[in-house]
């Protein structure tokens, strides 16, 4: 087998062939259900393999320095764009969650032309305005208490269009009771949030310890991985080429380059 996961109550080791171990936090027999750590479990043996792949080309003495050089750069390639696909899809899942999470902390919404709603949202700001700090305190306060009794107060502040009718620290005190009310109102899609965060945090940890890895195993330039990636035929990859350290900044400069040798014939 390419690779040996040994895990604990205290943390998972991984171990690859050539010497290649790091560690990650705990990983459970539920966390493997998980899609990203599932996307991180099914990146291991595609590394193992290249490692593999690589070491039997280098040991080949019937090939030419030149030899080895063009019968690895395909396995190379094919390895750091896989490791990116795997990044991206994590990071299209992470989407997902943002977006569950968005919804779950949405504010109610004033439908166009219902100017009741806003009227009322106005006066609301308006009296928040006009009270004095030591009653906005109190204010607050009782809003942490009981959100569900503040619930109209809340939505008409946090909805408030530019300039904030609240200072700085009373728009996030007022968001994070917010946020702790809907987490309360809907315990499961709360934790299903937060476990899924988790296991994301766990599996781009891991898929950055794999790029590391394929990183010193393939020897490139840098310049050369991002070439590999940016020609890579597996879409999600598209979505990580940060796990390789590259800012979307060097990712356009390269295309750029790229375009510009096709546009001469290069």
């Amino acid at each position: 087998m390419s690779f040996e996961i040994e895990r604990s109550d205290s943390g998972t080791v991984v171990n690859l062939l050539g010497g290649h171990r790091f560690e990650l936090p705990v990983i459970t027999d539920g966390d493997l259900t998980s899609y990203p750590i599932q996307v991180f479990h099914n990146s291991l043996p595609i590394v193992g393999e290249a490692i593999t792949q690589l070491k039997a080309i280098g040991d080949d003495r019937t090939l030419s320095s030149l030899g080895v050089e063009q019968k690895s750069d395909p396995v190379k390639a094919e390895l750091v764009g896989r490791i990116a696909s795997g990044a991206g899809q994590i990071r299209l899942f992470e989407n997902t969650i943002t977006n569950a999470e968005n919804h779950l902390y949405a504010l109610p919404s004033i439908e166009q032309g219902h100017t009741v709603a806003a009227i009322e949202d106005r006066e609301i700001r308006d009296w928040w305005r006009s009270m004095k700090n030591q009653d906005r305190l109190q204010m607050l306060d009782q809003v942490q208490g009981d959100p569900a009794k503040h619930e109209r107060l809340m939505i008409a502040l946090l909805r408030a269009p530019a300039p904030l009718a609240l200072l700085d620290h009373e728009t996030k005190f007022m968001r994070e009771v917010w946020k702790e009310a809907k987490r309360s109102a809907d315990p499961d899609t709360a934790a299903r949030i937060q476990l899924d965060r988790q296991h994301v945090e766990i599996a781009r940890r891991g898929m950055g310890h794999i790029a590391g890895i394929a990183g010193r195993v393939i020897g490139w330039k840098a310049e050369n991985t991002l070439r590999a990636l940016i020609k890579s035929p597996f879409e999600p990859a598209q979505n990580g080429f940060d796990i390789f350290g590259f800012t979307p900044t060097q990712v356009a400069g390269m295309r750029h380059r790229i375009e510009q040798e096709q546009a001469a014939g290069r």
